[in-house]
């Protein structure tokens, strides 16, 4: 026992993030507020899968997508890991348990789908806590599309949740 304990031990902070995935992990809020979201699941790709709000249908809506935290309590660096694209800068931000931290933007970007990470923290978690994400697409008004612009859809695809004395 005392070997597995050491093993434990030696073990880097960083090896005990938990991530969760947006397709798997979360549940959309149905509140009236937020617009829905659908779930990009077609690349072969699991680490590619996230949500992802129909912006043709909901421009300028937020769209909301909540779990419940399975593990144990501590303080905790929340890596938000996003999709940047060529037609918008969308925004996020976390609440835990109504409590809003503050939000983040995707950078302006050329390419199509580029991953972002950003992060919050760190933050006091304990089990049984409410994170909800709220994510936004947005148009930069550069690309014309049916009429108007393109937007962004505010992509995302997982968070993590890391122990936060394993972040520098």
């Amino acid at each position: 026992m005392s070997c597995l304990i050491a093993a434990l031990a030696a073990l880097p902070l960083a090896s005990l993030a938990e991530t969760f995935r947006a397709v798997e992990s979360f549940q959309a809020v149905t509140d009236s507020d937020f617009a829905p979201f659908y779930r990009e699941q077609s690349s072969p790709q699991s680490s590619e899968h996230g949500v992802a709000i129909d912006t043709v249908r909901h421009a300028g809506r937020a769209a909301a997508a909540e779990m419940v935290y399975p593990g144990e309590p501590g303080n905790f660096t929340l890596h938000l890991t996003a999709v940047a694209e060529e037609d918008g800068e969308s925004t996020y931000h976390i609440v835990v348990n109504g409590r809003a931290l503050e939000q983040r933007r995707n950078p302006a970007v050329a390419e199509k789908r580029v991953r972002v990470e950003h992060r919050w923290g760190p933050h006091f978690l304990k089990k049984g806590d409410r994170i909800r994400i709220v994510f936004a697409g947005a148009t930069n008004g550069k690309i014309p599309e049916r009429g108007g612009t393109a937007w962004a859809r505010g992509r995302w695809r997982s968070l993590s949740i890391t122990p936060a004395a394993a972040v520098p």
